[in-house]
C-alpha cells in the first residue's frame, strides 16, 4: 500500500496534471513517449494494463512477475498508457538500464571519488 493517510489510494487532479506537464516539457516528452511505446510492447506491463483497467485474476491464475504486481495491483494505475506505482512510473525491462545509466550520469561514484 502506498504511504498515504488514506487507505484507498487514487490520483487526484493535481497529480494527474503534474503528469501531464511533464509530457509538454521539451526533455521530458520524448522519453515519455518511449516510456509509452516501451510499455505498450512489454508482454507484462502489456497485461498489467489490460487488468488494471479492468479486473485483476486471482493470483493463482497469474505466473511470474504478473503475481507479484497482483501483490501491489491496488497501487497500480494508468495514465496516458504509462504504469505507475503510486507516484513513480514503473520503467519497462527494455528501458531499465538506460534510465538507470541516465540517473547516475553524473554520480563520480566512490572509485573516483577516491581518485583511482
Amino acid at each position: 500500500m502506498c504511504s498515504l493517510a488514506d487507505s484507498d489510494y487514487y490520483f487526484d487532479e493535481a497529480e494527474v496534471f503534474a503528469l501531464l506537464r511533464l509530457e509538454t516539457n521539451e526533455f521530458i516528452s520524448p522519453f515519455l513517449s518511449k516510456i509509452r511505446h516501451k510499455t505498450s510492447t512489454d508482454s507484462i506491463l502489456s497485461k498489467v494494463i489490460m487488468f488494471a483497467k479492468k479486473d485483476w485474476p486471482t493470483k493463482r491464475q497469474l505466473s511470474g512477475l504478473l503475481q507479484v504486481y497482483r501483490s501491489f495491483s491496488e497501487d497500480i494505475s494508468v495514465v496516458n498508457d504509462i504504469v505507475l506505482k503510486c507516484e513513480a512510473i514503473i520503467i519497462p525491462r527494455s528501458l531499465q538500464n538506460l534510465v538507470f545509466n541516465r540517473i547516475h550520469d553524473g554520480h563520480l561514484g566512490i572509485i573516483k571519488k577516491l581518485g583511482t
